[in-house]
Protein backbone atom coordinates (compact mmCIF):
# COMPACT_ATOMS: atom_id res chain seq x y z
CA UNK A 1 0.00 0.00 0.00
CA UNK A 2 1.17 3.43 -0.67
CA UNK A 3 1.93 6.23 1.62
CA UNK A 4 -1.23 8.66 2.16
CA UNK A 5 -1.02 12.48 2.23
CA UNK A 6 -3.97 14.25 2.09
CA UNK A 7 -4.76 18.54 1.84
CA UNK A 8 -7.44 21.06 3.07
CA UNK A 9 -9.77 23.00 1.69
CA UNK A 10 -7.08 25.42 0.97
CA UNK A 11 -4.80 26.65 -2.22
CA UNK A 12 -1.87 24.21 -0.90
CA UNK A 13 1.43 22.80 -2.30
CA UNK A 14 1.60 19.00 -1.42
CA UNK A 15 4.77 17.10 -1.55
CA UNK A 16 5.74 13.08 -2.00
CA UNK A 17 9.04 11.58 -1.19
CA UNK A 18 10.61 8.84 -3.45
CA UNK A 19 8.74 6.12 -1.85
CA UNK A 20 5.34 5.69 -3.62
CA UNK A 21 2.43 7.89 -2.24
CA UNK A 22 -1.25 8.55 -2.95
CA UNK A 23 -1.69 12.03 -2.48
CA UNK A 24 -5.41 13.98 -2.27
CA UNK A 25 -5.60 17.38 -2.81
CA UNK A 26 -8.99 17.94 -1.60
CA UNK A 27 -10.27 21.59 -2.08
CA UNK A 28 -8.64 24.34 -3.49
CA UNK A 29 -6.09 25.33 -6.20
CA UNK A 30 -3.25 22.80 -5.29
CA UNK A 31 0.00 22.18 -6.55
CA UNK A 32 1.07 18.42 -6.11
CA UNK A 33 4.15 16.94 -6.75
CA UNK A 34 4.74 13.00 -6.35
CA UNK A 35 8.58 13.22 -5.29
CA UNK A 36 8.57 16.28 -3.53
CA UNK A 37 11.86 17.98 -2.98
CA UNK A 38 13.90 14.46 -3.82
CA UNK A 39 13.93 13.94 -7.24
CA UNK A 40 17.84 11.97 -7.40
CA UNK A 41 21.61 11.93 -6.09
CA UNK A 42 24.04 14.99 -7.28
CA UNK A 43 27.22 12.92 -8.81
CA UNK A 44 29.84 14.40 -9.77
CA UNK A 45 29.27 17.68 -10.90
CA UNK A 46 27.00 16.03 -13.96
CA UNK A 47 23.86 16.03 -11.92
CA UNK A 48 22.24 13.07 -10.26
CA UNK A 49 23.91 9.58 -11.03
CA UNK A 50 20.43 8.28 -10.17
CA UNK A 51 16.87 9.24 -10.51
CA UNK A 52 14.33 8.19 -8.06
CA UNK A 53 11.04 8.21 -7.47
CA UNK A 54 7.97 6.10 -7.24
CA UNK A 55 4.80 5.09 -8.49
CA UNK A 56 2.66 7.93 -7.26
CA UNK A 57 -1.32 8.24 -7.38
CA UNK A 58 -1.96 12.24 -7.28
CA UNK A 59 -5.66 13.38 -6.87
CA UNK A 60 -6.35 16.82 -7.78
CA UNK A 61 -9.83 16.73 -6.89
CA UNK A 62 -11.84 20.11 -6.93
CA UNK A 63 -10.09 23.29 -7.95
CA UNK A 64 -7.92 23.99 -10.63
CA UNK A 65 -4.69 21.59 -9.74
CA UNK A 66 -1.21 21.51 -11.17
CA UNK A 67 0.12 17.60 -10.69
CA UNK A 68 3.49 16.24 -11.52
CA UNK A 69 4.46 13.20 -10.65
CA UNK A 70 7.95 13.09 -10.99
CA UNK A 71 9.73 9.88 -11.49
CA UNK A 72 8.46 6.20 -12.12
CA UNK A 73 4.86 5.28 -13.54
CA UNK A 74 2.23 7.45 -11.78
CA UNK A 75 -1.36 8.32 -12.19
CA UNK A 76 -2.46 11.48 -12.36
CA UNK A 77 -6.42 12.48 -11.79
CA UNK A 78 -7.44 16.16 -12.11
CA UNK A 79 -10.75 16.05 -10.83
CA UNK A 80 -13.07 18.62 -11.06
CA UNK A 81 -11.36 21.86 -13.02
CA UNK A 82 -9.32 23.28 -14.90
CA UNK A 83 -5.91 21.51 -14.43
CA UNK A 84 -2.61 21.55 -15.57
CA UNK A 85 -0.19 18.07 -15.93
CA UNK A 86 3.80 18.94 -15.15
CA UNK A 87 6.10 16.35 -17.11
CA UNK A 88 9.65 17.58 -16.01
CA UNK A 89 11.74 17.11 -12.35
CA UNK A 90 13.67 19.29 -11.72
CA UNK A 91 17.57 17.99 -10.93
CA UNK A 92 19.95 19.34 -8.62
CA UNK A 93 23.76 19.83 -9.78
CA UNK A 94 26.51 19.78 -7.94
CA UNK A 95 28.60 22.65 -9.10
CA UNK A 96 30.20 25.69 -7.96
CA UNK A 97 28.39 28.03 -9.99
CA UNK A 98 24.77 29.47 -10.13
CA UNK A 99 22.41 25.79 -9.99
CA UNK A 100 20.68 25.74 -13.64
CA UNK A 101 16.96 25.28 -13.68
CA UNK A 102 17.71 21.78 -15.47
CA UNK A 103 14.56 19.54 -15.61
CA UNK A 104 14.64 15.74 -17.22
CA UNK A 105 11.96 13.33 -18.36
CA UNK A 106 10.23 11.75 -15.75
CA UNK A 107 7.99 9.40 -17.43
CA UNK A 108 8.59 6.25 -19.61
CA UNK A 109 8.22 4.38 -22.89
CA UNK A 110 5.27 1.21 -23.19
CA UNK A 111 2.59 0.43 -20.56
CA UNK A 112 3.99 0.21 -17.11
CA UNK A 113 6.29 2.99 -17.67
CA UNK A 114 4.74 5.20 -18.70
CA UNK A 115 2.59 7.86 -16.47
CA UNK A 116 -1.28 7.71 -16.73
CA UNK A 117 -3.58 10.34 -16.84
CA UNK A 118 -7.07 9.65 -15.87
CA UNK A 119 -9.20 12.43 -16.76
CA UNK A 120 -8.13 14.86 -19.28
CA UNK A 121 -10.63 16.91 -20.41
CA UNK A 122 -9.39 18.75 -24.00
CA UNK A 123 -11.41 21.56 -23.44
CA UNK A 124 -10.22 22.29 -19.83
CA UNK A 125 -7.00 20.80 -19.08
CA UNK A 126 -2.95 21.09 -20.72
CA UNK A 127 -0.40 18.94 -20.53
CA UNK A 128 2.69 20.95 -19.33
CA UNK A 129 6.05 20.15 -21.44
CA UNK A 130 7.29 24.00 -20.87
CA UNK A 131 9.92 22.97 -18.15
CA UNK A 132 11.76 19.95 -20.35
CA UNK A 133 13.88 21.75 -22.76
CA UNK A 134 14.27 25.37 -20.76
CA UNK A 135 17.73 26.12 -19.18
CA UNK A 136 18.32 29.40 -17.44
CA UNK A 137 20.75 30.44 -15.13
CA UNK A 138 23.22 33.33 -14.99
CA UNK A 139 25.05 33.46 -18.17
CA UNK A 140 22.54 31.87 -20.32
CA UNK A 141 19.13 31.89 -21.28
CA UNK A 142 18.24 28.82 -24.19
CA UNK A 143 14.76 27.48 -24.76
CA UNK A 144 14.17 24.88 -27.47
CA UNK A 145 10.64 24.31 -26.71
CA UNK A 146 8.83 20.81 -28.32
CA UNK A 147 7.01 21.35 -31.42
CA UNK A 148 3.74 19.96 -32.08
CA UNK A 149 3.33 17.72 -35.06
CA UNK A 150 -0.28 16.45 -34.43
CA UNK A 151 -1.20 12.61 -35.32
CA UNK A 152 2.46 12.88 -38.26
CA UNK A 153 5.26 11.19 -37.56
CA UNK A 154 8.48 12.55 -36.40
CA UNK A 155 10.77 14.52 -38.87
CA UNK A 156 13.84 13.48 -36.07
CA UNK A 157 14.73 17.46 -37.49
CA UNK A 158 14.20 18.58 -33.86
CA UNK A 159 12.06 17.89 -30.55
CA UNK A 160 8.44 17.03 -31.63
CA UNK A 161 5.51 15.84 -29.65
CA UNK A 162 2.85 14.06 -31.48
CA UNK A 163 0.02 11.50 -30.22
CA UNK A 164 -1.24 8.30 -31.46
CA UNK A 165 -4.95 7.28 -30.74
CA UNK A 166 -4.99 3.13 -29.82
CA UNK A 167 -8.58 2.31 -29.37
CA UNK A 168 -9.78 4.15 -25.85
CA UNK A 169 -6.63 5.78 -24.85
CA UNK A 170 -4.33 8.51 -26.51
CA UNK A 171 -1.05 8.10 -26.53
CA UNK A 172 1.45 11.32 -26.31
CA UNK A 173 4.72 10.86 -27.34
CA UNK A 174 8.23 12.76 -27.43
CA UNK A 175 11.19 12.83 -29.23
CA UNK A 176 14.04 14.62 -27.81
CA UNK A 177 14.88 14.62 -24.20
CA UNK A 178 17.28 17.40 -22.59
CA UNK A 179 19.51 20.13 -23.54
CA UNK A 180 22.92 19.83 -23.70
CA UNK A 181 26.16 20.57 -25.56
CA UNK A 182 24.11 23.54 -27.57
CA UNK A 183 21.16 21.23 -28.96
CA UNK A 184 18.60 18.91 -27.66
CA UNK A 185 19.66 15.43 -27.33
CA UNK A 186 18.60 12.47 -28.92
CA UNK A 187 16.24 13.74 -31.40
CA UNK A 188 15.83 11.16 -34.14
CA UNK A 189 12.59 10.25 -34.62
CA UNK A 190 12.58 7.30 -32.08
CA UNK A 191 10.07 7.72 -29.13
CA UNK A 192 11.81 8.85 -25.86
CA UNK A 193 8.81 9.33 -23.66
CA UNK A 194 5.42 8.80 -23.65
CA UNK A 195 1.84 10.05 -21.55
CA UNK A 196 -1.07 7.81 -21.62
CA UNK A 197 -4.45 9.49 -21.42
CA UNK A 198 -7.70 7.69 -20.89
CA UNK A 199 -10.35 8.23 -23.66
CA UNK A 200 -9.87 8.60 -27.39
CA UNK A 201 -9.05 12.76 -28.25
CA UNK A 202 -7.91 14.37 -31.00
CA UNK A 203 -5.20 16.61 -30.14
CA UNK A 204 -4.27 19.88 -30.41
CA UNK A 205 -1.58 22.78 -29.85
CA UNK A 206 -3.91 24.45 -27.87
CA UNK A 207 -3.69 21.15 -25.48
CA UNK A 208 -0.36 22.37 -24.92
CA UNK A 209 2.19 24.33 -22.52
CA UNK A 210 5.33 24.09 -24.57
Amino acid sequence: MPDFIMGTDADERLDGTTAAEFIWGRGGDDTIYGDGYAPGIPGDGQGPAQYLGGNDILWGDEGNDRLSGGHGADVLIGGAGADAFSFGTHIPFNTNNVTPGIHVLDTGVGAGARDVVVDFTPSEDVIDLSLLLALAHRHLNINEAYEFVGDGAFTGERAQVRYVVEGDRTIVQLDGTDFSGGGVRNVDGVVDAEIELLGAHALTAANFLL
